[in-house]
């Protein structure tokens, strides 16, 4: 017979004698086991609204398992579940004899024992009777508790429904602290894949794409980047962000392109546990992640038709619903999308869906091919020597062979930026001490050319004059004045040429800025 008096003492105690409710529940585990049969304790909340099981914990002589896993019952087992007992706790002396879910049984004989043993429910309301809690002190075989266990646990059923209520927070606090790690790891590996470059051309071929940048970095509509592949469309796309009132949010990136259809869904949305084989967890999205933030989609030209349809609704509800998912998560965000594809020939063909890029489509910014803006090359020949230079942890940057920028100048360059990259870093492995002289490039010719002489057009004067300069410059390495210095090529007055220069736009390089 036990001292009824002192149970209550004992048991209360080690529930409340610490605020770290984990240890307190350990050591009320402890206690029970020494005074009563018990294999196992566990603790599930019955949801009136849901009318459905969750298992939040499990405790056994050997480990602590949180499942937080939600179980669909049948019409029978709810009604099990929201009767009303005559007292506050029953006995299940064979639980084989109890329809409580088969789900839920089938967790039992996994976790615990084939051959189900017995159990007593400590029933009581939570969350201003939103919800049932039920405690389960489990022990192993049949007829293994008596009424005397019952009306010792009864006696703890006003502070067991305060220990449950407070365990419920203390795990979710937890799980709350995994899934911030887990979002932290995940930001941070996206940080280092970001690396924000300053836009060459910002004052000359890309000037009015910065002004552009300027102005819709001021309000939060979707944006449309479009360009042949290798201009830049994730540079401009960095250059919003940076600019906007979200540059502090999550940023994150996804190539539409690089994703398998079959993954699109999970990857952009999200999953539940079990929604497929494999997903052993929920996980969240890119575009849950990016909650707060912007998520920049590049190539969306290449989404799935079904993909799109989902993402007309992040659009236009600002919510998302995972996959294996039954409800809406909202979603605050904003949209980047880049595509080097002709998205209004893709709808004609029944490819891309209009009514998404109507949406998409309220401010696009075309970004203009290299071969369109070949007086930014001198600056980004220069600015990637240096950068990649450094990356390949060469000394110093070597230097380039005077006429080997004016050849690159009037190359055609089909793959933009991205193919000058390439070849920058081609050049400095094969001469890392200099000079550079990018001989790759073949049927490129020596002298200025007409880069529109063959569309029928001819260039201003202007423009000869600002690319004639440019050539000057380029054999004079930079000079301005001096013997074998640009003005004395051109005949003029050094004065003169830099007064050309700023009228024109050509920035003087900034290594030699001070020593003329």
């Amino acid at each position: 017979m036990i001292d009824k008096s002192k149970f209550y003492k004992e048991a209360t105690q080690r529930l409340t004698s610490t605020t770290d409710i984990g240890k307190a529940i350990e050591a009320f585990y402890q206690y029970m086991s020494s005074v009563m049969p018990l294999d196992a304790l566990i603790h599930t909340e019955y949801s009136r609204r849901e009318r459905s099981l969750l298992i939040r914990t499990l405790r056994t002589d050997s480990e602590v398992q949180r499942p937080n896993a939600t179980i669909s019952l049948s019409e029978k087992v709810k009604l099990f579940y929201e009767k009303t007992f005559d007292r506050n706790a029953i006995i299940l002396n064979s639980l084989q004899q109890y329809d409580l879910g088969r789900p839920f049984i089938s967790y039992i004989k996994k976790q615990l024992s084939p051959q189900l043993g017995s159990a007593i429910l400590l029933r009581y309301n939570i969350n201003n009777n939103l919800a049932i809690g039920y405690t389960g002190f489990y022990a192993n075989g049949s007829d293994r508790y008596t009424q005397e266990h019952i009306e010792l646990i009864e006696m703890l059923a006003e502070t067991m429904c305060l220990v449950n209520t407070l365990s419920v927070s203390y795990f979710s606090q937890e799980i709350r602290a995994l899934e911030l790690a887990d979002e932290n790891r995940f930001l941070s590996n996206e940080l280092k894949q970001q690396q924000t470059h300053k836009i060459i051309g910002a004052e000359s071929g890309l000037k009015n794409i910065v002004y552009a940048v300027r102005q819709i970095s001021k309000v939060d509509a979707p944006v449309l980047i479009l360009g042949e592949t290798g201009v830049g469309k994730e540079l401009i796309a960095d250059a919003i962000q940076e600019s906007s009132e979200r540059s502090g949010a999550p940023y994150i990136k996804i190539n539409c392109g690089a994703i398998p259809d079959s993954l699109i869904d999970s990857e952009l949305f999200g999953f539940e546990k079990g929604a497929f084989t494999g997903a052993g967890t929920s996980q969240k999205g890119r575009f849950e992640r990016a909650n707060g933030g912007t998520i920049f989609l590049d190539e969306i030209g290449e989404l799935s038709l079904a993909a799109q349809v989902r993402l007309l609704r992040v659009l236009q509800n600002k919510e998302i619903e995972r996959v294996g998912g039954k409800s809406t998560i909202s979603v605050d965000i904003r949209v980047i999308a880049a595509t080097h594809r002709n998205l209004s020939e893709m709808v004609a063909s029944g490819e891309f869906r209009e009514d998404l890029l109507f949406r998409l489509n309220v401010f696009p910014i075309t970004v203009p091919p290299l071969r369109h803006r070949s007086e930014d090359i001198p600056e980004l020949i220069r600015f990637l020597v240096e950068k990649l230079a450094k990356k390949m942890n060469l000394p110093k940057s070597p230097t380039i062979r005077t006429g080997a920028i004016t050849r690159l100048m009037n190359y055609s360059w089909p793959g933009n930026v991205r193919e000058l990259e390439n070849l920058v870093e081609r050049e400095l492995i094969l001469h890392p001490s200099g000079p550079l002289e990018f001989n790759g490039l073949q049927g490129v010719p020596d002298q200025p050319r007409n880069k529109n002489v063959h569309s029928g057009q001819i260039e201003t004067l202007e423009e000869m004059i600002k690319q004639h300069i440019l050539y000057a410059l380029d054999l004079a390495e930079g000079k301005i004045s001096g013997p074998a210095s640009a003005a004395e090529m051109l005949k003029l007055n050094p004065n003169t040429l830099r007064s050309k220069m700023a009228k024109l736009g050509i920035k003087q390089n900034q290594n030699n800025k001070n020593r003329h």
